[in-house]
C-alpha cells in the first residue's frame, strides 16, 4: 500500500492520469451478476480486499485516477499459472485425465488482453476518471471452458476430476459491461472461441 500511495502522490503533484489495475475480486460473492461497479465490494479473499484498499488510495490523493476492474484476462504471452494457460499447458500432454480446482461449476468472465490494452489506451483520451468494469460481458463455467479449448486443439477431452470448492473462491464472476459501467466508447470486442485461438496461436 505505501508503493500505491507514493504513486498516487506522484501522479497528484504533476496533475497526470492514474491508471489502477484493480480486479473483480472486490465484489466477492454478494453481488448480483452481472455485477455493475455500483453493486456491493465484499472482497472474500486477502487479494480483493488489497485491490479494494488500493483504489480507495488512488481516489483519496489523485483526481484524476482511473481504476479498471478486470475480469480474468487471458491472452498471448499470459504464462502464469491462470486457468486458461494452464489447460493448454496440460493438455498438450494428452492426459486421460485432468485433475482441476473447484467444482467444474463455477463460471467466470474471461476477457482478452487485446480489449483490456484497448481500455488502458483509451483512458489516455479521457478527461475524466472513475471506476470501471473491464470483462467480456460473457460467462463461461470452467468444465465447459476445458471442453472448448479441447475441440480448439483438435484433442479429446480428457475425463475432469474437480477437488471440491475452495473457501474464498467466486461462484460466478461475470461483469456488466453496459453503459456508464464502462469507460466510454470502449467495449470488448473478442469472442472467447477467437481469443483461444489467437492464444493458441501465439504458441
Amino acid at each position: 500500500m505505501v508503493v500505491t500511495g507514493n504513486v498516487a502522490r506522484a501522479a497528484a503533484s504533476v496533475g497526470a492520469r492514474l491508471l489502477f489495475s484493480s480486479s473483480a475480486a472486490v465484489y466477492g460473492n454478494v453481488a448480483p451478476v452481472p455485477t455493475a461497479v455500483s453493486g456491493p465490494t465484499r472482497p472474500t479473499n486477502l487479494y480483493g480486499l488489497s485491490k479494494l484498499a488500493g483504489e480507495g488510495i488512488c481516489r483519496a490523493i489523485a483526481s484524476k485516477t482511473f481504476v479498471f476492474r478486470l475480469f480474468n484476462v487471458y491472452g498471448e504471452g499470459c504464462r502464469r499459472s491462470y486457468v486458461i494457460p494452464d489447460v493448454i499447458r496440460r493438455l498438450r500432454s494428452r492426459p486421460p485425465t485432468l485433475l482441476l480446482s473447484g467444482t467444474g461449476r463455477e463460471a467466470r468472465d474471461f476477457v482478452y488482453v487485446g480489449d483490456v490494452v484497448r481500455a488502458f489506451a483509451q483512458s489516455l483520451r479521457q478527461s475524466k476518471g472513475g471506476t470501471f468494469n473491464v470483462g467480456s460481458g460473457t460467462c463461461t463455467r470452467i468444465r465447459d471452458l476445458v471442453s472448448l479449448i479441447a475441440d480448439k486443439m483438435d484433442l479429446p477431452l480428457p475425463r475432469l476430476i474437480f477437488s471440491g470448492a475452495r473457501a474464498g473462491d467466486f461462484r460466478v464472476n461475470h461483469a456488466d459491461v453496459s453503459g456508464t459501467n464502462c469507460l466510454p466508447r470502449w467495449s470488448p470486442t473478442v469472442p472467447l472461441e477467437d481469443g483461444i485461438e489467437r492464444t493458441l496461436a501465439a504458441g
